[in-house]
Parts: C-alpha cells; sequence; structure tokens
C-alpha cells in the first residue's frame, strides 16, 4: 500500500517531487500546502494546494520538504505539532528527473539558448551567461538538473529583445506579467523576462531561460553592475564581473561568460561552488 503524501511548496522543487510521487508506487500525493495565502484552494498539475494553516484537516501519511527554504518551511510545520516520523527530507538526487526525460529536457533547453544566442549575435546584442546557467556550464552538468537557465542582458535591449524574440510561439512562451508592463511603455520593471519551453508538465518541468536585466545607469558604469535577479529586487555586483567577457564552447555553442566567471561563482555561491550541494541550504538533522 502507498503513503498518502503531501508536498511542501508548489515551486519548482515540489513539483519535482510530485513528478516523482507520480512515477513511484510506494506516494500518493494527496495535495501541496504553501504558506502563500494567494494561492489557497488552486490547483498545480491536477493537485489541489491548500494553505498551510490546513494542515490538521488534511489526511496524510508523510510530508515531503525538498528545494531551497525547508528550514523555513520546517518551522512552520512544527507550530501545527505533526510528528516528526511522518517527515521526508528530499534533496537535489531524490528529485533529478530520470535520466532519458532529463535528456529530453536538456535538448529542449539547447534548442531555445542556441536560438536565443543566434538572434542575439545577429543583432549585436551584448548578453552572458549567468548565475545557474553559468554554473551549469562551468561545472560541466547539465542545464537541465537546474530550475532555469539564466542570462543577463542590458536594460536598454529589453524592448529589442522582446521583439526580436516573440515571434517564435511555436517553441517557447513569454512570461505574461513581464510583457504587459512592456506593452504599455513603462519603466523597465525589476521582475526578470522569461522565455518557457512548451512541453507537458506533468511529465517534465517546463524549459526555462531567465533574462536578468542589468540596469544600465551613469553612477552604475562607473562603480557597479545593478542587476536583477529575482521578482522584486536588484543585486549589486562588483562591476568587473559585468564588464568585459569571453567565448567558452558548451555542447556545440559558444557563449559569452564574464572574464572572471570562476572567481564571480566563488562570489555568488561561495567556495565550494564546483560541488554540487544534495541540500541547497539545508543541513539534514533530524
Amino acid at each position: 500500500m502507498s503513503d498518502k503524501v503531501v508536498i511542501f511548496g508548489d515551486s519548482h522543487y515540489g513539483r519535482a517531487a510530485l513528478r516523482k510521487c507520480n512515477r513511484s508506487k510506494k506516494f500518493e500525493c494527496v495535495c501541496f500546502l504553501d504558506s502563500n495565502k494567494k494561492i489557497h484552494n488552486t490547483r498545480v498539475l491536477k493537485k489541489k494546494v491548500y494553505h498551510i494553516t490546513k494542515i490538521n484537516k488534511i489526511n496524510f501519511d508523510k510530508i515531503i520538504f525538498c528545494g531551497r527554504y525547508i528550514e523555513e518551511q520546517l518551522k512552520q510545520v512544527k507550530k501545527y505539532n505533526i510528528e516528526k516520523n511522518k517527515f521526508l527530507i528530499w534533496g537535489r538526487s531524490k528529485i533529478l528527473l530520470p535520466k532519458q526525460k532529463l535528456i529530453q529536457r536538456e535538448k529542449i533547453l539547447l534548442k531555445m539558448l542556441a536560438y536565443v544566442v543566434k538572434k542575439f549575435n545577429q543583432n549585436q546584442i551584448n548578453y552572458w551567461m549567468d548565475c545557474s546557467g553559468l554554473l551549469a556550464i562551468a561545472r560541466k552538468q547539465h542545464l537541465a538538473e537546474l530550475n532555469d537557465v539564466d542570462i543577463s542582458i542590458n536594460s536598454n535591449d529589453v524592448k529589442k529583445i522582446y521583439k526580436i524574440i516573440k515571434g517564435n510561439k511555436k517553441m517557447f512562451s513569454f512570461n505574461s506579467g513581464f510583457i504587459s508592463k512592456i506593452r504599455k511603455n513603462k519603466k523597465i520593471p525589476k521582475t526578470p523576462m522569461a522565455i518557457i519551453g512548451r512541453v507537458n508538465p506533468e511529465i517534465i518541468e517546463p524549459p526555462m531561460i531567465e533574462f536578468n536585466i542589468n540596469k544600465i545607469t551613469t553612477k552604475q558604469i562607473k562603480k557597479e553592475c545593478k542587476l536583477a535577479v529575482g521578482r522584486h529586487y536588484y543585486e549589486k555586483l562588483p562591476k568587473k564581473y559585468c564588464r568585459s567577457f569571453n567565448i567558452i564552447k558548451y555542447k556545440g555553442l559558444s557563449l559569452s561568460v564574464p572574464n572572471y566567471h570562476e572567481e564571480y561563482l566563488e562570489y555568488l555561491y561561495g567556495k565550494s561552488w564546483k560541488k554540487k550541494a544534495e541540500f541547497w541550504s539545508y543541513k539534514p538533522r533530524l
């Protein structure tokens, strides 16, 4: 008999955990739990999402924690006196796609990346592989192992990039929230622009390329880079990481990267950046 499980969080990691459950005979996913009240009673991959305050009204055998925020999730759940023997802490390897599906996602990502880079080169648009995209390339691992592929662009190129890439609707879609602001001719938002590959999300996580926006200002050109790397915030970076670039080869593609890319990755992720961490920020203590 399979265990009835709930999954804390409906992010990339939670969805990966659901796919893992669907492939296994050991687990039957009942629903997602989340602390975001705005998504209470919605559905993700056909599973209901409930607010964490409803946890004691749900019949389940185990609760799965995975992803970047396990520490915070555990703190929230412990408020409701859930027995620790119900906790399942899943690391990176536990929710990784099977080899065949991973290769499928990788092929789609490489096709999307090749298209983007070709268009950027044709239109003389500066870009550089950044964050997760740069990390995968430097480690020589599959891009598909990570949530998304980050590419940084300059803010004065955003509208041009949208016009260039928007025509390929067969290959991918744009995140609509960003584009609605561009169409209204408002100032460039902090939210990164993203393109998402068209696949069946119940089988594999839709491949995504996210464009971090380097805000160009007079002060920034002299002293620092101001990079939109999150949904609502900017990250200030030393300018040497965003001013000079080199070309490196990756799976048949010639990609632009910062000249000091290994030093930059250490700046972003610490000295252990070359090693794939099983847990992002959580150290198992249970």
